[in-house]
């Protein structure tokens, strides 16, 4: 099996994992690693687990596992911080804790547990998705379907991608102090204010029609400003922000700014997909889809708060797929509109002018593609605009 793949489906699947679905899994894992002492443990009754998500009881060591979203740091360091002291008061001879976790460790945490390292003078490890990954490789194929609960050659084989993981791209990750961030949400503020009063003043000396276009120009300068940067530093005060394919949170004294990238799950594709602004047609049904860098016109994902995504339908004009009647309607409804592709439909199918009509709102959904007659009737009207603008000056 190829070495890539395998990493892929390894990654893409140890990330799907949350909750007790993430503990289940970590419990299959451990037991293939220590057969003979691990013992994997649950809450029960008024005492819970004692902070002890499961333990080697020889070596004396205690696994924590968090299977959810580390950006609500508070909460997080909070978590971490009761479960390890806890495991130490509650329970005896501790030699290690690991935290396990299926997310990139913030570096707030990782300091957090390097502190209550030298706090408590004990090992604390943390793996993460790439520990996990280096973990499983050194398992047999057969442990590895186990452990995943997967069919390894049944993803082999399947034609169609599967779904992906979103995780922090290190190289995009910018450090922004508290100082940098109101610098940046003030500069805003002062920006307004200079262009309102260069208006006012060409309002007082230029004649109206010179002061049309001054304020034309002032108020396409204005639409271009990033007013979103001030609610963004709000915001990500509070936990993770997403403002485009941008990402924001605060860690201690600095904001965070970062991107987020996936293994392709296409078979045998080994890009990495990159969240993007949609154009075209997507633009109405996505505000950021995932581009792989192999090919990033059919090989495109949705991203949603869970850091998950899935395959994008393609336009029906690139898509392997798609029949040659969709194709057909797809770029009628493109070039002309919604009317002409009903005929079209009517003339190639025989069907009646509910069912053209269903259809055609069918595949016009199903791909996000504009009304080829709305577009035109808008730019007439546009064109219509600018023609008696240039007629009334002239005059």
């Amino acid at each position: 099996m190829d070495h890539v793949l395998l990493e892929t489906i390894i990654i893409n699947q140890i990330k799907s994992y949350r909750g007790n679905d993430f503990q289940d899994f970590g419990d299959r894992l451990l037991s293939k690693l220590y057969p003979a002492e691990y013992t994997p443990v649950r809450a029960g009754g008024p005492w819970g687990d004692l902070k002890n998500d499961g333990y080697c009881f020889v070596n004396r060591t205690f696994f924590h596992f968090y299977g959810s979203s580390q950006y609500n740091v508070s909460k997080l360091k909070g978590k971490i911080t009761s479960d390890i002291e806890g495991c130490l008061a509650k329970q005896l001879h501790v030699r290690k804790v690991i935290y396990v976790t299926n997310e990139s460790s913030l570096g707030v945490i990782e300091a957090h547990i390097d502190g209550l390292r030298l706090k408590h003078a004990i090992d604390i490890e943390t793996w993460g998705p790439a520990k996990l990954v280096e973990i499983m490789q050194s398992l047999s194929r057969r442990d590895v379907a186990s452990v995943l609960k997967l069919s390894l050659t049944d993803v082999i084989k399947t034609e169609g991608p599967t779904g992906i993981i979103y995780s922090i791209d290190e190289s995009s990750v910018e450090i922004i102090s508290r100082q940098e961030a109101k610098k940046r949400s003030k500069v805003n503020i002062e920006i307004l204010i200079g262009a309102l009063m260069v208006g006012l003043i060409a309002g007082v000396l230029l004649p109206w029609f010179f002061f049309v276009f001054v304020a034309a120009f002032l108020l396409l300068f204005i639409r271009y400003i990033p007013w979103h940067i001030r609610e963004v530093f709000i915001k990500a005060s509070e936990g993770e922000y997403q403002h485009g394919k941008d990402f924001y949170v605060l860690e201690g004294d600095h904001y965070k700014r970062y991107r987020k990238t996936a293994l392709c799950s296409y078979p045998t594709c080994k890009g990495v997909v990159y969240l993007e602004i949609p154009s075209g047609y997507l633009k109405k049904r996505y505000k950021v889809i995932g581009c792989c860098s192999s090919d990033s016109i059919h090989h495109t994902f949705t991203y949603d708060i869970q850091n998950t995504g899935k395959p994008v339908a393609v336009y029906a004009g690139d898509d392997e797929y798609a029949s040659e009647t969709d194709r057909i309607i797809a770029d009628v409804i493109k070039t002309e509109g919604k009317m002409k592709a009903t005929e079209k439909y009517m003339n190639l199918t025989g069907h009646t002018l509910q069912k053209s009509k269903e259809t055609v709102d069918g595949i016009s959904r199903k791909y996000a593609l504009p009304d080829g007659g709305s577009q035109w009737g808008l730019g007439c009207a546009v064109l219509l605009l600018l023609l008696s603008i240039m007629v009334y000056m002239c005059w």
